[in-house]
């Protein structure tokens, strides 16, 4: 059961998460189908399958690591119809699948620490890249699976209308987007540089088509465009006060009227987030406009104490750090928050050796604040935990602890939930059972509570 407290506070709008675009299903060895010598290996059956309507890329590459982060494994699906066999020994192996990966350098010894490169100098793709895992355990019993692919990239589409005659080229500049990115969706900020999109001629008007870039490495994202003709070029800057999100479209309409260019955009996810309205004029007299009140503003990188309404996701708020909100009412919202302290090198409540109750005695009177009813998470709220650190969310997210003052995620360990009998990665995977030895998993608790707008 959850625990609320009640608080009157000034917060941020809310943000829906994203939600997956595809998925793999997996089908491993039956019992007739499994040879019982140990150190054997058994047939694993993968059968491709599309989620949505949104499509695969494909060829897709199935990898598989072992327990120790060894790639014992790779495969290659090369339409939806396909299907392909795997040999593992029994174990518990990490699945990574990757959509067909024109326009990225994705290193021939794989590693789950390995990063993925734009291989484009102006740091864009012509093509998403997709990526999904799943943890899984090969056994004796049948096993199935479902690795789910999410767009590791931002969609862009541009379009300049009644741009006069005599400008020749015209350029689009996206300040500070990562240029590689991890299997787990962190990207590298000490890489990141512009992306830099050259618009084609098409009807009188000027377009990008869709393009894809990685996920923006800063909070705010700086859209220059840049209009040349014979005697010269000229650059209109604006500042957008968010970064650009994974697996999100941007669609930017822009019209120059009057030496002045009126750009507005809409910012959707199919079937997942409500649009961001974005309207900005700029030209030699300067820049004007904003983004448009709507319920979900967008990705949560700051404070969010600047700002009235209600949290928003992956912000701190008033000392807290606020996981997900539900609004209940115009001026009341449940919202779940996470302990700011990371416990390490515990044991789940299923140890032999006398350890079950590390989980317990670690939570023993823990507060932050007012809030003192902290609970270990349950299935439900691992959903929240992992939705707010997927699509390449997890650097900002551990961004925002780290300037707080706050332990970091630690993504290449699993945490305990349910009642500490079950075990969970942040960034990836399913709910699985703890370990009967082992001694080194992560503890990071919840708690719920209400707010109530002044």
């Amino acid at each position: 059961m959850k625990k609320n407290n009640t608080f009157v506070l000034g917060c941020l709008m809310a943000m829906i998460a994203f939600a997956v675009t595809s998925c793999e299903k997996l089908a491993f060895p039956t019992e007739d189908m499994w040879n019982n010598d140990e150190g054997k290996k058994s047939k694993v059956v993968v059968v491709t399958r599309s989620a949505t309507d949104e499509a695969l890329q494909y060829p897709i590459t199935v990898y598989a690591f072992d327990a120790d982060g060894k790639c014992v494994g790779q495969q290659i699906v090369n339409t939806a119809s396909s299907s392909l066999e795997m040999s593992l020994a029994q174990g518990n192996y990490r699945l990574v699948a990757i959509g067909s990966s024109t326009g990225y350098d994705v290193p021939s010894s794989l590693t789950l620490n390995s990063f993925i490169s734009c291989t484009s100098d102006k740091n864009f793709s012509t093509s998403s890249l997709q990526i999904g895992q799943a943890d899984v355990s090969v056994g004796k019993t049948n096993v199935n699976a479902t690795v789910a692919l999410v767009n590791y990239t931002s969609r862009l589409s541009i379009e300049l209308n009644d741009v006069p005659d005599d400008v020749t080229a015209v350029n689009v500049s996206v300040s500070n987007q990562n240029s590689k990115v991890s299997l787990l969706g962190v990207g590298d900020a000490a890489s990141a540089k512009s992306s830099v999109i050259e618009l084609h001629k098409n009807a009188g008007k000027w377009v990008s088509g869709n393009v894809y870039t990685l996920a923006s490495a800063a909070s705010t994202t700086s859209i220059s465009v840049t209009l040349t003709t014979s005697v010269g070029s000229s650059t209109y800057a604006y500042t957008y006060a968010k970064g650009l999100v994974a697996n999100t479209p941007y669609n930017i309409s822009a019209t120059y009227s009057d030496g002045m260019v009126s750009m507005t955009g809409t910012f959707t996810v199919k079937g997942w987030e409500n649009p961001i309205d974005l309207s900005f004029n700029f030209g030699p007299n300067g820049v004007t406009g904003g983004e448009s009140p709507t319920d979900n503003p967008g990705q949560g990188t700051g404070t969010g104490d600047d700002v009235t309404g209600f949290p928003e996701p992956g912000t701190m708020f008033k000392g807290f750090f606020v996981v997900s909100v539900e609004k209940q009412s115009a001026t009341t919202a449940t919202a779940m928050i996470m302990s700011l302290k990371d416990w390490s090198g515990l044991a789940s409540a299923k140890n032999e050796n006398g350890r079950e109750d590390d989980a317990e005695k670690a939570m023993a009177n823990y507060s932050e604040g007012v809030v003192t009813e902290w609970l270990i998470p349950d299935a439900d709220d691992v959903v929240a935990l992992q939705s707010m650190c997927a699509n390449g969310k997890i650097g900002a997210v551990n961004a925002v602890l780290q300037s707080a003052g706050a332990s970091p995620i630690d993504t290449s360990s699993r945490y305990l939930c349910n009642e500490a009998q079950s075990t969970f990665s942040f960034v990836s995977g399913s709910i699985s059972a703890g370990g009967t030895v082992k001694t080194d998993y992560h503890l990071r608790l919840v708690a719920w509570v209400t707010i109530e707008l002044e």
